[in-house]
């Protein structure tokens, strides 16, 4: 198998992929192990290496309150019967994911 990280065509990396065989492609850069680290971070061609540029990516924060909730779940209320004590939960698990991904973000640099 090989491993690749695809380049966008500014040489930031914005994923990865593994194949069985070896491809010639200049927007796919061979790299040794599987690293989720090389995402968004700019690859050099010139030089042939990773350098300590990453990407820009905008985070906006959503406001989330129980009547964008219940906005968002209208059309599925027929179906399904939401209660305040489940929006509270929502809200909750929203909070926490909100908390994890902004962790990764401090944690990359970003």
């Amino acid at each position: 198998m090989v491993i690749y990280a695809l380049l966008n065509s500014e040489n930031y990396c914005m994923g990865m992929s593994e194949l069985t065989n070896r491809v010639e492609n200049e927007y796919m850069i061979e790299v040794e192990v599987w690293n989720d680290s090389y995402l968004y971070r700019k690859y050099d061609k010139d030089k042939s290496e990773w350098i300590d540029e990453y990407m820009s990516i905008p985070y906006v924060p959503q406001e989330v309150t129980l009547e964008s909730i219940k906005s968002d779940t209208a059309p599925i209320k027929e179906t399904t019967t939401l209660t305040a004590d489940d929006a509270l939960t929502i809200m909750e698990y929203q909070t926490i994911l909100d908390e994890k991904l902004n962790k990764i973000i401090a944690h990359l640099g970003l």
